[in-house]
């Protein structure tokens, strides 16, 4: 107590003008008062709590990741903006896992140094599901349906990729660690001995699990009111939100009517070829541009384009060829050899961008790029209004 005050009270008129500023009531009042000078306040402190232009934020040191798979992760992401996606650098161990990423969503992989492995399970119908290894050199970029189970390792013969993750509904990939110490990577997992059970298989392949668990939290629903309104015991939808149960289809319809998805399109997932990994070809209107190709059948919201640029050549930058997008489309950009320098629309140059600064996040689509070096960017984009992801 200060003079019959707790500390911390703004009740001394001394302490008025500094509290104020402090709380969203007097945030509220000034809005109310003014709209323009509210958003100066939150733009003031956005920008002191960053340290960095919000127009783009450049990230040399990444948040580290603890993970279960013997390779290392990394985080990219930009601090406090709301990303669709997020960046791993990952280093690869060469062990094969004893679990797989399985969650809903997609992702793509670019080996950064020698070739990445990716270990699946998967079947292609007439068989049962098996495990399998598809191999993805440095010049490919391999774009997946990430509910098929799977893993990245090395070869042997380097041992580090770039990822980037769209998850479903929103969901986090990695949970940030408030006293600083490594983050836990939040990616869906699943232990490979069950998923010789054809119905533990399904429930990873077709997403089933994860769109319950994002259904439900949105619409704070327990288990067991999910278990009285489908007229089932709530040990079974426990089980079945572990992915860890074989149910009736007619259970399945009773759920899905009650968290209001179509059923059908997500038991087609099992359907579908997960992958792309071919390098693609020049875009004859863009020579330096190579779109990377989406998975047959899959509804994608990542996009990704490999820029090959020449020393000190200068390229105008278009919004991605992807639905919806237009100037105001977030991008961002790995670098993977060389520097380069960008120019936002507002006509000024970003801080150049070179190795090993790696990756840039950009608000609105940047005007152009310069090579100020023989340069190798990728270019990540994600379409505008599309929270879901593959087959949902």
């Amino acid at each position: 107590m200060i003079n019959g005050q707790r500390k911390g009270d703004c009740g001394e008129a001394r302490q008025k003008s500094r509290c104020r500023k402090n709380t969203l009531k007097d945030l509220a009042r000034t809005y109310f008062e003014d709209p323009m000078k509210a958003r100066g306040v939150i733009e003031s402190r956005d920008r002191a709590s960053t340290g960095a232009s919000r127009s783009y934020q450049k990230i040399s040191e990444p948040t580290p990741l603890s993970a279960e798979d013997g390779n290392t992760y990394s985080a990219f992401d930009p601090r406090h903006w709301d990303m669709p996606y997020s960046i791993f650098r990952v280093k690869l161990g060469q062990t094969r896992a004893a679990s797989y990423f399985s969650y809903l969503g997609e992702a793509i992989v670019i080996p950064a140094n020698g070739n990445v492995v990716c270990d699946h399970f998967y079947s292609g119908g007439r068989e049962l599901p098996s495990e399998s290894t598809l191999s993805v050199g440095p010049d490919s970029l391999l774009h997946l349906a990430a509910t098929v189970p799977h893993n990245i390792r090395s070869d042997g013969s380097g041992g580090e990729a770039w990822m980037v993750v769209h998850r479903a509904a929103e969901n986090p990939s990695y949970f940030p660690d408030p006293n600083g110490s490594a983050s836990r990577l939040a990616l869906g997992r699943i232990d490979a001995r069950k998923l010789n059970d054809p119905a533990i298989y399904a429930l990873n392949a077709t997403g089933l699990s994860d769109k319950m668990h994002s259904l439900m939290a949105g619409s704070h629903m327990t288990i067991r009111e999910l278990a009285y309104q489908v007229h089932a015991d709530s040990v079974v939808i426990s089980r079945l939100l572990d992915r860890n149960a074989n149910v009736s289809l007619d259970l399945l319809d009773r759920v899905a009517r009650i968290l209001r998805f179509d059923l059908r399109s997500m038991l087609e997932n099992m359907s579908m070829f997960p992958f792309a990994h071919e390098e693609p070809k020049t875009s004859p209107s863009h020579p330096h541009a190579l779109p990377c190709k989406h998975p047959n059948g899959m509804k994608t919201c990542l996009h990704a384009t490999r820029m090959r640029l020449d020393q000190e050549s200068v390229h105008s930058l278009q919004p991605p060829d992807i639905p919806n997008a237009d100037s105001m489309t977030m991008t961002s950009w790995l670098l993977l050899k060389g520097r380069v320098i960008f120019e936002e629309q507002a006509g000024y140059a970003s801080s150049d961008m070179q190795v090993p600064a790696q990756v840039v996040h950009f608000r609105k689509m940047p005007k152009s790029v310069t090579a100020i070096d023989d340069s190798e960017l990728i270019q990540i984009s994600c379409s505008q209004g599309c929270p879901q992801a593959a087959g949902i």
